[in-house]
Parts: C-alpha cells; structure tokens; sequence
C-alpha cells in the first residue's frame, strides 16, 4: 500500500536573526568587538538563547 507523498506548507517563523544582523555579528567578533556582538544578540546567535 503506497501513499503519494503530501505537500505541507509550515510558516515562516517568527524569531531569528535576519542576515544582516547575523554578517555585523561575525564582523563585531572578527574585530574583537566583544560588546557590540553581544549586543547585536550574540548569545542568541550563537546557539545559547531560545
């Protein structure tokens, strides 16, 4: 018994960083610029928020 595959639609969430914010994030670091990555949401970025 084969079932055809079904289509989903999942809507886009609604959090996360948008690239720019994540590009100024590594560009904050890379200049070791600990302060304004943070502020930028670095502890969310990084995989350590919700």
């Amino acid at each position: 018994m084969s079932r055809s595959p079904q289509t989903v639609y999942v809507p886009q969430p609604q959090y996360g960083a948008p690239a720019d914010t994540v590009i100024a994030y590594y560009d904050a670091i890379n200049r070791l610029d600990f302060a304004t990555a943070w502020s930028l949401g670095g502890n969310r970025i990084a995989g350590g928020g919700r």
